[in-house]
């Protein structure tokens, strides 16, 4: 919906603006919430209002790159370790007494982030671009067969992702694995990550996206069918290590292959359909799916069912990719 508002403008700033603004202000107000009913309200308006924000600053990027847009991966590295600096330093602050781990402290201070992102984004120069003239042209295009597949399994392979990115504690700990195991895990993931994104142009330049697809969906298969029989801490998090392809590289070859499909008059809409897809539904069943695996079979049967989601996504690739245009490295 974002997307395409942007996209009717021929302008996705001030919506990008009024994302992040929007979510630091509910950022403040989770500070300060006590009661659920509050706080259920809160994160759907976050959702609705703010939620859009990522999809809407990955399209901008790919506006202003143009025809380099092999190199998106370069820049939204540059995410990754924004990410890894405030985890690992708010880690060390609360580590050492500095700061407290509480709701009014915490979110207050992310408002802050989330609003100075959002008044930078204000700041940025409009770049020359189509509008879009039929909304109804954009559900045309993306109801095409290739289009379908790719957002079927980013769906899919995020889903799989959820036992690492929102259960890896209670993961590591039904393993008899040491905490520090899990700290260790996130740093090298978001190290590697950054390293992978940044050189991300490189790959796409000499591969198809399908081969890199179909190879990057088998490699989190075969992840998350080791880490269901892993009892080594060091190899616990050698494995974690690999999210800098599973999704790194997953991540900016699909935005690229969705650049090259989607005309400039919809880039919004097209890019936003994947955290519609991907980052939500797919996000709502890999909870759903990995709460109630890991609730009553343990982390083993859990680490399992995500290697087959993400089979599935490797067999849903397969089948709506073949043949399809790919990125041609335009």
């Amino acid at each position: 919906l974002w997307g395409t508002l942007a996209d009717r403008r021929g302008d996705a700033r001030p919506f990008a603006a009024a994302s992040l603004l929007s979510g630091a202000v509910l950022l403040v107000l989770l500070g300060f919430v006590t009661h659920v009913p509050a706080a259920i309200v809160v994160f759907g308006l976050y959702g609705l209002l703010a939620g859009p924000a990522g999809s809407l600053l990955d399209g901008l990027t790919i506006t202003a790159l143009g025809e380099r847009r092999e190199r998106f991966g370069a820049w939204r590295a540059v995410g990754t370790l924004g990410f890894g600096v405030t985890a690992f330093g708010g880690a060390v602050l609360i580590d050492r007494h500095l700061l407290e781990p509480l709701p009014s402290r915490l979110f207050p201070i992310a408002a802050l982030l989330t609003a100075a992102g959002g008044v930078a984004v204000l700041a940025l120069p409009k770049l020359p671009r189509p509008r879009l003239s039929d909304t109804r042209a954009v559900l045309r295009r993306l109801a095409t067969r290739d289009m379908i597949g790719l957002f079927a399994t980013a769906t899919l392979l995020w889903c799989s992702h959820i036992g690492y990115s929102s259960f890896l504690a209670p993961l590591a700990i039904g393993a008899g694995l040491p905490e520090w195991a899990i700290g260790a895990s996130l740093l090298v993931a978001i190290v590697v990550e950054t390293v992978v994104l940044r050189e991300a142009w490189f790959v796409l330049r000499r591969f198809s996206g399908r081969a890199l697809i179909l190879s990057v969906t088998a490699l989190a298969m075969v992840r998350w069918l080791l880490l269901a029989f892993v009892v080594t801490p060091w190899l616990f998090v050698a494995l974690h290590a690999l999210h800098g392809i599973t999704f790194g590289l997953f991540f900016a070859t699909l935005v690229n292959m969705i650049a090259a499909r989607a005309p400039g008059e919809m880039r919004q809409a097209a890019q936003g359909v994947i955290g519609s897809s991907a980052f939500g539904l797919g996000g709502v069943l890999g909870s759903l799916l990995v709460g109630s695996v890991l609730d009553r079979y343990g982390a083993q049967a859990t680490w399992l069912a995500m290697a087959g989601v993400a089979a599935l996504a490797l067999l849903v690739a397969m089948l709506t990719l073949r043949g399809a245009a790919v990125d041609e490295h335009a």
